[in-house]
């Protein structure tokens, strides 16, 4: 792994050339936490004040299992590959009580509306196949994670 911005790690192929392989259509994606807050109305807020710490590591869990989904789920677009697109989407997801992916909307744009789109498709796809840590189990969530597209140096 290495660095491609403060606070970040970047992870892919370390090649200089843009080669047919598998990993082209491997998604090189990077969900890391930013924030994150409970979003089932007064109830819930109160839950969350009283046990932040439990909510907080549990949300941090989340982040983490749903990393490991996107890489297994996610790609990134052909178009994008040969167009040569590259950034970072910021989004925030609503996790429904069931666990399903209710809504995603973009917070930071990447620069490029197919590599948004890719992300949110991504991880709409991830989500219900990402395991709900107990602390958050029937209870609807915000989860905010960042999905970095990267092209090989």
């Amino acid at each position: 792994m290495r660095r491609c911005a403060p606070g970040m790690l970047q992870s892919g192929p370390q090649h200089a050339a843009l080669q047919p392989a598998p990993w082209l259509r491997t998604l090189c994606l990077l969900l890391f936490a930013a924030v994150a807050t409970l979003a089932t109305g007064t109830a819930a807020r109160a839950q969350a004040t009283t046990s932040g710490v439990q909510t907080d590591t549990a949300l941090d869990l989340y982040r983490f299992r749903l990393l490991q989904t996107g890489r297994r789920v996610g790609r990134f677009p052909v178009d994008a590959i040969e167009q040569r697109l590259e950034g970072t989407a910021v989004m925030d997801l609503h996790v429904g009580m069931d666990g399903t992916f209710k809504t995603g909307r973009v917070v930071q744009s990447s620069g490029h509306p197919l590599l948004d789109q890719a992300a949110l498709d991504m991880l709409s796809r991830a989500v219900p196949a990402t395991e709900i840590p107990a602390a958050l189990a029937n209870k609807a969530f915000i989860v905010r994670v960042a999905v970095a597209f990267v092209l090989p140096e």
